[in-house]
C-alpha cells in the first residue's frame, strides 16, 4: 500500500468534500467495501481500470511521496542532458514525449 496518511479533501466514493472520517484507514473501517471512485487527495475521478484493479483504493497514493524509479530517471534524464550539452549534442527535440514515442513506432519497440 503507498503512503495515505494525509487527510483526504473529498469522500472517495462520491467526491464531495470533508469526507467522514478524514483518515483513509479510518474511512475504510467505517464505510467497509465501498469502490473509491474518486482521487480523495486531489478530487479528481479515478480511471476506470484503475478502479478495476483497485477499488478499494489501496494504491493511490496521497501525494507525499516521491517514487524512488521516478526520481532515479529523473536524474538519469537530467545527466544525459549535461553531457550532450557538454558535447554540443544537445537538443530539446530529443526530449519531447511524442518524438520518443514516434522513434519508438519506427523502431518497433
Amino acid at each position: 500500500m503507498t503512503n495515505q496518511n494525509k487527510l483526504m479533501i473529498c469522500c472517495p466514493a462520491y467526491g464531495t468534500s470533508n469526507p467522514f472520517p478524514s483518515n483513509a484507514d479510518h474511512y475504510r473501517k467505517y464505510h467497509g467495501k465501498v469502490a473509491w471512485l474518486v482521487n480523495p487527495w486531489t478530487g479528481t475521478n479515478r480511471d476506470p481500470k484503475d478502479i478495476g484493479s483497485d477499488p478499494f483504493g489501496l494504491l493511490i497514493s496521497d501525494g507525499t511521496e516521491i517514487d524512488p524509479a521516478l526520481k532515479k530517471i529523473e536524474q538519469e534524464l537530467y545527466e544525459a542532458k549535461r553531457l550532450l550539452r557538454t558535447l554540443n549534442l544537445y537538443n530539446e527535440e530529443l526530449f519531447d514525449p511524442e518524438f520518443i514515442v514516434d522513434c519508438r513506432k519506427l523502431l518497433g519497440s
